[in-house]
């Protein structure tokens, strides 16, 4: 092929893809320079290069239609939108302007269904709150009253004696590592 083709600046952009560490998919775009490589916690891979900007909006529609969003129940990635040319392409500068001030401060429009989906997300999370790491205990292990967390801190102490650790210490009480270190530092 000759450099003539590469060097177009017609086809300076691609399609990417953003992986997790075990490889699954989680977002797929069309960019040019370097968008792909705007965030560090993924691993990034350019699944198609020079590009027409129609072709490459093509590929990432059809990657997103395969793959699903997760939002929505059909797949596995991250994206909110379809992929592909969407918005107002077709309007004039003009309207697009009018459109813009129109919208100036609002929101941006959600997509159907996704103000369900992220408070469903949103108990989910707070119901797991309780087997976190918090206040100093371990998973699983929430004290009745928060407020009040008395425990047998001469225990605490004999079992340092022995020549527990504080991690046997914490494993035997049922606290966290800080709650014992606290009351064995006094």
């Amino acid at each position: 092929m000759s450099k003539d083709i590469y060097n177009n600046s017609q086809n300076k952009y691609y399609v990417y893809a953003w992986y997790k560490p075990d490889g699954t998919p989680v977002y797929i775009g069309k960019g040019c320079g370097k968008r792909a490589y705007r965030k560090s916690k993924w691993d990034v891979q350019i699944l198609a290069s020079n590009l027409s900007e129609e072709v490459a909006y093509a590929f990432e529609k059809l990657l997103i239609d395969k793959l699903g969003k997760k939002w929505d129940n059909t797949g596995i990635l991250a994206n909110i939108a379809e992929g592909g040319k969407g918005g107002n392409h077709h309007c004039s500068e003009e309207t697009k302007q009018k459109i813009s001030e129109s919208l100036m401060g609002k929101p941006a429009p959600k997509p159907e269904g996704f103000s369900e989906k992220m408070r469903d997300i949103s108990i989910k999370m707070k119901r797991n709150l309780y087997t976190k790491d918090t206040w100093g205990h371990r998973k699983g292990c929430v004290a009745e009253n928060r407020g009040d967390r008395s425990y047998d801190i001469d225990e605490m102490k004999a079992l340092r004696e022995k020549g527990y650790t504080y991690k046997q210490i914490q494993d035997h009480i049922g606290c966290g590592y800080n709650t014992v270190r606290r009351y064995l530092s006094k």
